[in-house]
C-alpha cells in the first residue's frame, strides 16, 4: 500500500475542512455587522439634515428655522443673551414639517437675544438616539 498517497488526501481534506470553517467564522462576524448596521443609524445621516436658521429676533428671541431635508427625530433650540440662555427642546406635532418654515419661541423668552442654534437628533428603528450636534447657530438681529 502506498502511504504517500493516503498521506496527501487526508492533508487535502483537512485543508478543505479549515477552509469551510474559516468560511463560517468569517460569516458569522460579517453578519452580526450587518443586522447591527441596518438597525441603528450612524454619523453619515446626519449628513442628509439641511435644517437652517432663517432668522433671529433680538428683541423676543422668536427663531424661525427652515427645514427641507433629513430624518430629524428631536430639536433642541437655544437662544442666548449676555446673562440667560432659553432652551426649547421639539419633538413630534413640535417639529417643522420637511419642506417649510416653522417659528420657535424658546421657554424663557429672551429679551435681547444675541445668538440662537439649533441641534438636531436622529432616532434609529431600534430606539436608539444619536445626537448630530450643532447643525446652524446665528447671531440675532
Amino acid at each position: 500500500m502506498n502511504k504517500r498517497g493516503l498521506s496527501a488526501i487526508v492533508a487535502t481534506l483537512l485543508i478543505v475542512l479549515i477552509t469551510i470553517a474559516a468560511v463560517l467564522l468569517v460569516w458569522n462576524v460579517v453578519k452580526k455587522n450587518l443586522e447591527q448596521s441596518s438597525a441603528g443609524l450612524s454619523k453619515a445621516d446626519c449628513v442628509k439634515i439641511d435644517l437652517n436658521i432663517d432668522k433671529c429676533n433680538s428683541t423676543n428671541g422668536n427663531v424661525i428655522l427652515s427645514y427641507n431635508a433629513g430624518s430629524v427625530s428631536k430639536l433642541v433650540v437655544t437662544v442666548e443673551n449676555s446673562t440667560t440662555t432659553g432652551v426649547k427642546s421639539l419633538t413630534g406635532t413640535d417639529l417643522p414639517i420637511l419642506g417649510s418654515k416653522k417659528a420657535i419661541t424658546p421657554i424663557p423668552t429672551i429679551s435681547a437675544a444675541t445668538k440662537a442654534s439649533v441641534t438636531a437628533f436622529l432616532t434609529g428603528s431600534n430606539g436608539e438616539e444619536i445626537a448630530c450636534g450643532l447643525i446652524d447657530e446665528q447671531a440675532c438681529s
